[in-house]
């Protein structure tokens, strides 16, 4: 059974969709029915309230009643308040899942005496209990903006401990806003709703609301909180009275007056003199006079509680709990079914904010952003890893992992994590736990599902694959290679059945089309004409020429019909030609120009340029991509011009059916790849956005459906329908050419090595269920929001007191409470403390932030002690940047903090002070450079060197001292004044600067430059102290301490060198690295170096002694090697070649922990905010900011 399938009415015994087993049915005369289910899942007992038929008849009226029903779930839990689990669409009817409390409503309490139990001091005490219950409930409705228009003693539920529950949130006016009528019907009850209220429970407003409405036929009038303090006074009154005050809620002040007359002879109890006035007041005719402070008015009954009954009340006023990541999840579920996918994603990021690693905000978010085609499988997966490894004693990571391997179509995947799920639990569950059976059926479902065969690899050709074809039925493949042969394959056997040399191995094949039996072929090289092959016998049929006189025969892209009947030639600017591919005659050429425009005169060939063909399976309509300007679309049997596709196509295919042009086009100063999906017919397009750069390989199914992209080392399977990715299959080597076959099933994948992949793939699985996390009780919640409330106070009075170890404990304590480890404000206050008094020890957690930077911005530069980033706008190449200005980003808080307006230019380089304050940035050409106070936003000084250019810029830790690199030396500045202090000479024209670095106390600097000759300068002074001499100097990979005691350069002959900068001395030459060191670091007192080499290895040296204390092995993947230090100097962060960061204790050279969630090489690290964030950029400029959690042992404490 599926959502859509479930029956509108429930019956006891029934078990809806294996997970409501329905216990009873109530019927509600406002509402509908009200079910009592079991869920399963969480052996818990819930309301499911469902509206009645006629309220959800209409498409307006079900999401008018479900916009109304939302703003139950969006109240937030309250010990006076029913919760609101979620909201879900079942039978297409919307059902509200709430709390369930077993005690009944107040109005059978009220009804069948229950009471009154005890006497009349008894049933007093218990009025007033309630009477301030539910005004605390009320009051907690209020202050988030919902007026509840139909409270009652039958919306308030009571359970066995004397906790009073307000419920129905929402529900009057969702009943409203579906268009129930204000009027009673004949015969009806008025204590029932009707009209979004309960007659006998209404305001005088609401009454006189419901009057206009019926005779005019317009909106009621707006109702506010005094409403709901009417409806409660009645409720109140009720309980003293034994039954309903008045018939009609509108005459309440006349049933109060005369209950007061006869109050004496009630033998309940008696009402207090002093909740009587306060009553009075309540039964205000006039709005704007009754009291609407809800929490007034219980703090009013309190008194009266304690004066009449002689003793305090017993019950504290409740705090509302922090919205912490289950609830936050639910809610947005309920968001989603709704419709509310904007207020869904909203309320998940802010329930990943609260905890990165919750299972359920991670999963439901993601599966919702994966279907959405905002986030590929592979980053979902990511997640779900990351998550799996934050929790190892919980079967839910692994469970649900396992879902979404399912429902990508990789039943292995799925299988192998669903039996890790299986083999534990989660704690406190039993083997034979509803949450087991979950976890069986769906290994059930992954362990029956098809299979598909292993991938193979297939070989034989010498140089690269440059083509692939795929017959119809996905058996037979083949291949055009640079070594100039054609090969065929049987993709069942997995073997080759032929070879045809079609040319030589210097001019390759560059293209082949295959008819759809796999029996023909026409193929192109870099040499001569297109041929038609038999691929049956291997014989060459014809030799595609024509004596036009353009000497253009050559071609560059070439079709075949799938009866092999016609085929097709691509020519550049001479255009297509269509040929009969069985006798090899020439037809036709269809323009590559047809509407005859000028040509461009600019770089590229003067024209448009036919660079590639697509023809229709049935050859009656063929496409023509051509890199500028339109593509146009042709019927080749009568060269009929159709229609064209007017855009830049970087690279383009046509589905066989002929009714989908799926296109790669480049979109200026974007890092991502823009993937267009065209509808022939209609021209409707949809955009899928894919991270990294446009691929230029890619494949599309017969339908349309489907189509496959290359992105070295990686194999995307996209949904064109929805723009999601689909299926990422990793390890394919250097991807030159991919088909795809007619149904999707099928993956062939050339590479540059010369092999050939074939994978088969079984199609997407069922869909992964959105995943509930178990309620939890507010009381229980709401105790701990005060520990952890309570915690923070304490912590904030210890800090005062200078008692900074003990406040460290406190928050420790309180980080220790389930939900709260990674809670924001609990993180701030850990950071605010620990580095101070603490030292740092190790890793004990690291997350991916959600913290989204500016599409085509690159963070460059991290500050050392604040959590700030510096970014400016990408270059197209060429140096030109796409946008000057300088983004600031706030990593603590998650957000752009500043934006300097650098409209002047530049060339993109800056540099920060280490507390983040201050920056300088280079002018560029101009000659200046700019000096800004980063948290006022602004520029304030202009240092102007009269040169040509500024090229390199450096600056002090302090920001006080700053350093300008032109064309003819150094500029030294004070930043404070902006004037100029001297000049730093000895760079010349012929050696101008390419970096420097300079000492945290700006008395010491470094430069190098065109003749790799590095100096040490003394600023104060302006002279350069030594220049550093050394043959075989690196490839510029040189670190400087902050002390400036200590450069560290790497040399070509595998060496790195320690300098004494007060000497100018080599110490020490480091010898063992492979090849040379790619990259360098050295701690602050210049006591440590790391270095990265070639292979990867890394090593971790004393500088004083000049020994290696370790040497790690593969630490960091070629090509890409980074590392950078911690501020203490006792651990390190590497980014590698794999797109793995990894962090190190330099003490023991072992890895804390695996950043894992880039899919490129790493061409950037930073670290910054006291260690607490490091910042990553990777080869496809996909940007990522990781939080890491650190522990820290602090004075007293033993530490290992």
């Amino acid at each position: 059974m599926v959502d859509g399938q479930v029956p509108a009415v429930w019956r006891p015994g029934e078990v809806i969709l294996g997970l409501y087993e329905v216990r009873d049915v109530i019927r509600s005369g406002g509402m509908g029915l009200v079910h009592r289910v079991l869920h399963r899942g969480w052996n818990v007992e819930l309301a499911v309230k469902a509206p009645r038929p006629e309220l959800v008849a209409t498409e307006r009226g079900l999401r008018d009643f479900e916009a109304e029903a939302a703003t139950w779930v969006g109240l937030g839990e309250h010990p006076h308040t029913a919760n609101c689990v979620y909201v879900r669409r079942l039978g297409g009817v919307p059902r509200v899942f709430a709390e369930w409390l077993d005690g009944g409503s107040l109005a059978e309490a009220v009804r069948e005496g229950h009471l009154y139990a005890g006497g009349g001091r008894e049933a007093l005490r218990r009025i007033l209990d309630i009477a301030v219950q539910t005004a605390w409930g009320l009051q907690h409705a209020h202050q988030h903006g919902l007026v509840h228009q139909d409270v009652k003693p039958a919306n308030v539920l009571l359970d066995g401990e004397g906790t009073a529950k307000v419920t129905d949130f929402g529900l009057a006016r969702a009943r409203a806003a579906a268009g129930e009528s204000t009027s009673v019907p004949p015969g009806a009850s008025v204590l029932a709703g009707f009209g979004g209220m309960t007659p006998a429970y209404c305001s005088p407003e609401q009454a006189e609301a419901a009057v206009w409405t019926a005779d005019s036929g317009r909106p009621r009038t707006h109702l506010t909180r005094a409403t709901d303090t009417w409806s409660w006074a009645l409720t109140v009154l009720e309980m003293f009275v034994g039954r309903p005050p008045s018939r009609y809620g509108q005459t309440g002040a006349e049933a109060f007056a005369a209950y007061l007359e006869d109050r004496a002879s009630d033998r309940r109890a008696a009402m207090p003199d002093g909740l009587a006035a306060l009553l009075g007041r309540c039964f205000a005719h006039d709005p704007a006079v009754r009291p609407r402070d809800m929490g007034e008015l219980a703090g009013e009954v309190a008194a009266v509680y304690a004066e009449a009954c002689g003793e305090p009340y017993p019950r504290p006023e409740p705090q509302t709990a922090a919205g912490l990541a289950d609830e936050l999840s639910n809610k947005a579920l309920s968001m989603l079914d709704l419709g509310y996918s904007w207020a869904a994603e909203e309320l998940w990021r802010q329930a990943v904010e609260a905890d990165p690693h919750n299972p359920y905000a991670v999963y439901n978010r993601g599966l919702h952003l994966w279907r959405a085609g905002q986030k590929t499988d592979a980053q979902l997966i990511g997640d779900l890893v990351r998550v799996r490894a934050a929790h190892p004693e919980d079967a839910t990571g692994a469970y649900l992992l396992g879902l979404v391997h399912l429902e990508r179509g990789d039943t292995e995947s799925a299988r192998q994590a669903l039996r890790e799920a299986a083999a534990g639990r989660r704690p406190g569950d039993s083997a034979d736990s509803d949450d087991s059976d979950e976890i069986t059926a769906a290994l059930d479902r992954a362990e029956s599902a098809p299979r598909p065969a292993p991938p193979r690899v297939l070989t034989g050709h010498s140089g690269s694959v440059n083509a692939v074809a795929l017959s119809q039925d996905g058996q037979r493949g083949v291949s055009a290679s640079s070594d100039g042969t054609v090969r065929v394959w049987d993709l069942v056997a997995g073997r080759g059945v032929l070879a045809v040399q079609v040319t030589d191995g210097e001019h390759g094949v560059i293209s082949l089309a295959i008819d759809g039996a796999g029996h023909r072929a026409v193929t192109s090289d870099y040499q001569g004409p297109a041929q038609i092959w038999d691929l049956r016998t291997g014989q060459l049929g014809h030799t595609l020429t024509h004596a036009d006189g353009s000497g253009m025969d050559r071609a560059f892209g070439v079709a075949m019909s799938v009866d092999g009947r016609l085929a097709l030639t691509a020519h550049g600017a001479g255009g297509v030609r269509v040929w009969d591919a069985g006798t090899g005659r020439y037809l036709r050429t269809l323009a590559a120009d047809p509407w005859g425009r000028p040509g461009d005169a600019g770089a590229r060939p003067a024209g448009p340029q036919a660079r590639s063909v697509a023809l229709s399976a049935d050859g009656r309509l063929a496409f023509v991509f051509q890199a500028v300007g339109s593509s146009p679309c042709w019927e080749p049997r009568t060269g009929e011009l159709l229609g064209a596709i007017d855009a830049d196509l970087s690279s383009a295919v046509l589905s066989a059916d002929g009714r989908t042009v799926v296109s790669g086009e480049w979109p200026l100063g974007k890092p991502e790849g823009f993937v267009h999906v065209r509808d022939v017919a209609t021209r409707r397009r949809r955009i899928i956005t894919r991270p990294g750069p446009p691929s230029q390989i890619f494949a599309v199914s017969a339908d349309g459906s489907h189509a496959l992209f290359a992105q070295d080392p990686a194999m995307e399977l996209w949904e064109t329908t929805t723009g999601r990715c689909l299926r990422i299959w990793l390890g394919e080597g250097q991807p030159t050419a991919v088909a795809l076959g007619a149904d999707g099933r099928t993956v062939l994948v050339g590479a540059y090595v010369g092999t050939l992949t074939v994978r088969g793939w079984t199609g997407a699985g069922p869909a992964a269920a959105w995943s509930y996390p178990r309620p939890r009780a507010a009381t229980d919640r709401l105790r701990e929001s005060s520990v952890v409330r309570g915690t923070l106070d304490r912590a904030t009075e210890l800090i005062a007191q200078g008692r900074l170890s003990a406040a460290a404990q406190e928050i420790r304590r309180a980080r220790a409470v389930p939900g709260y480890r990674r809670h924001r404000p609990l993180l701030d206050r850990w950071y605010d403390v620990a580095p101070r008094i603490g030292q740092r020890i190790t890793l004990s957690g690291a997350w991916l932030r959600d913290t989204p930077l500016v599409l085509g911005r690159e963070p460059r530069l991290a500050a050392r002690r604040a959590p700030l980033v510096l970014s400016r706008g990408t270059d197209d190449g060429g140096g030109k940047l796409w946008d000057p200005n300088i983004q600031v980003g706030d990593l603590r808080e998650g957000r752009q903090r500043h934006l300097l307006d650098a409209a002047g230019g530049g060339n993109g380089t800056f540099v920060l002070s280490d507390d983040g304050r201050i920056a300088l940035s280079a002018g560029g050409r101009d000659g200046t450079a700019q000096v800004w106070d980063v948290e006022r936003e602004r520029c304030v000084h202009v240092l102007r060197a009269d040169t040509d250019r500024v090229g390199q810029v450096a600056v002090s830790g302090d920001g006080r001292v700053g350093l300008t690199a032109h064309d003819e030396g150094i500029r030294v500045w004070d930043l404070v004044t902006g004037a100029g202090r001297g000049e730093l000479v000895g760079h010349t024209d012929s050696d101008p600067v390419f970096g420097m670095q300079m000492s945290a106390d700006g008395r010491l600097a470094f430069s190098w430059g065109y003749e790799r000759v590095p100096r040490i300068w003394d600023v104060q002074t302006g002279t350069c102290r030594h220049v550093l001499q050394s043959p075989e100097w690196g490839p510029d990979r040189y670190a400087l301490s902050r002390a400036g005691n200590v450069l560290l350069s790497s040399h070509q002959d595998g060496t790195v060198k320690v300098w004494d900068t007060s000497t100018g001395e080599c110490r020490h030459a480091l010898a063992g690295h492979e090849r040379y060191a790619i990259d360098v670091a050295v701690s602050a007192d210049g006591r440590t170096g790391v270095c990265v080499s070639m292979n990867g290895t890394m090593r971790i040296w004393d500088l004083v002694m000049g020994e290696c204390r370790h040497t790690v092995r593969k630490a960091v993947l070629p090509p890409s090697r980074r590392v950078v230090l911690s501020a203490d100097d006792r651990f390190a962060v590497t980014g590698g070649g794999d797109g793995l960061i990894r962090v190190w204790d330099l003490r023991t050279g072992a890895c804390l922990g695996n950043l894992e969630g880039h899919r490129a090489g790493i061409r950037w690290l930073g670290i910054c905010g006291d260690d607490r964030f490091v910042t990553s950029i990777d080869d496809w400029h996909v940007t990522h900011v990781w939080e890491l959690d650190w522990e820290y042992a602090f004075p007293g404490e033993a530490t290992e």
